[in-house]
């Protein structure tokens, strides 16, 4: 336990070094089927200063995503049980279409076998990532404008 408690400090250290200028809060819906990469998630982005929410199911997603919406970003793994990340943010942007939307995979193809091109309000971080990669892509797909460039990290 306290070699877990000295990982998060290391952590907390590292977000606190990238966040050079601070950024701006967001309001995030972290969706993973592995309860520890939803805490690394939530670790990283808290201690960024952002306003996380997480869920370990996508139908667990959606009843947090009813009680606590709006969100600015919806970070998603792209393989999980019953339903994958993809079908989660077609359904969460039925309600709001500007939903940003950054999934996550241990593999691209697992995402490209159903899904061709990422929207300019979507992008991809591959697993495992680093506190950085994270903390980056939320900056850019929130932030900036862009025109049809996907974002691979």
């Amino acid at each position: 336990m306290q070699r877990l408690a000295a990982s998060w400090t290391v952590i907390r250290r590292q977000v606190l070094r990238v966040l050079n200028p601070p950024i701006a809060s967001r309001h995030v819906l972290v969706v993973d089927d592995e309860p520890s990469m939803c805490e690394f998630l939530r670790t990283v982005l808290c201690a960024a200063g952002h306003q996380v929410v997480t869920a370990t199911s996508a139908d667990q997603a959606i009843a947090k995503y009813r009680v606590c919406r709006p969100f600015d970003v919806l970070l998603t793994d792209v393989v999980m049980p019953r339903m994958s990340g993809d079908e989660l943010a077609e359904r969460l942007r039925a309600d709001d279409p500007n939903l940003k939307v950054i999934y996550l995979t241990g593999s691209r193809e697992q995402l490209f076998g159903t899904k061709v091109l990422l929207s300019a309000d979507e992008a991809l971080l591959e697993k495992p990532c680093t506190p950085a990669a994270l903390l980056d892509v939320i900056s850019l797909v929130v932030d900036l404008r862009r025109q049809d460039r996907p974002i691979w990290t």
